[in-house]
């Protein structure tokens, strides 16, 4: 029976993202239905190889996800990897937000980023700020990144550059980190 109370059902909405993965989309259809939310969009492809993609179309941050699965059939180990990428995947996106908003509250204003859809990394641009000075710094305030000039051929390019990785923090380890690394950049 599907929820009916007009209240209760749009908080279920705001709170609550279904995704279907490709084994039974019909079911995940249904479920969506009947807890009064829209399915909501998933890609998933498999590439040649056999490895599984997946990237949701909207954010899944604050959200509570859930991936509607059957894990039974001919291809278990293709549907088990889906759900696990899948899983994956929305976690990263989750911590991807948590970093790209501790950026935008704790770096100085003329700090340039563009959010990642995908990957492990934001690229950074502080103008006038040498990484390699900041990164000496960085390591005595705790946290760590990769310096620009690392991936550029000529001498002295991409000073003002860093690389971050967020795939591997938790939301609170983030802002702690990004608060680090904003100290670190004022003592320049």
């Amino acid at each position: 029976m599907p929820i009916n109370d007009p209240e209760k059902s749009e908080n279920m909405r705001k709170s609550i993202r279904v995704y279907s993965g490709s084994s039974n989309r019909p079911l995940a259809q249904k479920i969506a239905e009947y807890l009064g939310v829209e399915l909501s969009g998933l890609t998933l492809k498999q590439f040649a190889n056999g490895e599984i993609y997946a990237r949701y179309d909207e954010t899944v941050r604050g959200a509570d996800v859930f991936l509607i699965q059957s894990v039974a059939g001919g291809n278990v180990n293709d549907m088990l990897m889906e759900v696990l990428v899948a899983a994956d995947a929305a976690a990263a996106q989750a911590v991807c937000a948590e970093m790209d908003a501790a950026f935008k509250k704790h770096l100085p204003a003329n700090t340039r980023y563009h959010t990642p859809e995908g990957g492990f990394f934001f690229w950074l641009q502080v103008p006038g700020v040498d990484s390699t000075k900041l990164f000496m710094k960085a390591i005595d305030h705790g946290v760590a990144f990769v310096t620009g000039p690392s991936f550029y051929a000529g001498e002295g390019e991409g000073l003002d550059y860093m690389r971050t990785c967020f795939t591997f923090a938790q939301p609170e380890e983030i802002e702690e980190g990004v608060k680090r690394l904003a100290a670190a950049i004022k003592e320049l």
